[in-house]
């Protein structure tokens, strides 16, 4: 199966960057091959894909059912991995819908699931939407510490987005600051 899984998504994975029209084509077309083939985990691969085609285009509505049929595909094959990147997607997208707390929820499991698998890349990049999505309630001080751990793991791991957590860091600090100095001098 792993053969035919490769040539069903390879037209999915090699639809050029801003065609979303092609991508979205592309992985439906693999959701119904996969669903004729009886391969569940290529099924959930392509709705995963097809949730994050959809959601760089702004369709969250679309992205979010996406992501949710790929997660529940993924809890079923039992592949905890693909669950956690398909939840922390979602998570994202729970963002930009305005659902902060489900946003907050969804990106604290997927990043307790990725580092509990030993992913410390995956768990970095989901701590950094959880960031996002405490920033966005408010939370400056839950936000710092999802930054700071997440900047501890690109360290500890040598990636290089640890100078942009960095600097996020500099400027949360910067905001806080801002707000705790009092208006009109002395």
């Amino acid at each position: 199966m792993p053969a035919i899984r490769r040539r069903c998504m390879l037209p999915a994975a090699a639809a050029p960057p801003g065609r979303p029209d092609e991508a979205v084509a592309a992985n439906e077309t693999a959701i119904a091959l996969f669903g004729e083939l009886g391969d569940r985990h290529g099924q959930a691969l392509s709705w995963a894909n097809l949730g994050r085609v959809r959601a760089s285009t702004a369709r969250y509505a679309a992205a979010e059912q996406c992501q949710r049929r790929a997660i529940a595909l993924f809890s079923e094959l039992g592949d905890e991995h693909s669950q956690a990147r398909a939840t922390a997607n979602l998570g994202a997208v729970e963002i930009k819908l305005g659902r902060l707390d489900s946003a907050v929820d969804l990106l604290t499991w997927a990043s307790s699931e990725f580092i509990a698998l030993g992913d410390r890349y995956e768990g970095a990049m989901a701590l950094v939407d959880l960031a996002d999505a405490h920033a966005a309630r408010g939370d400056s001080a839950d936000a710092r510490r999802c930054l700071q751990r997440a900047h501890d793991a690109y360290c500890d791991i040598g990636d290089s987005r640890q100078h942009d957590i960095a600097s996020r860091l500099i400027s949360l600090d910067s905001e806080v600051v801002a707000t705790r100095v009092p208006q009109g001098g002395s």
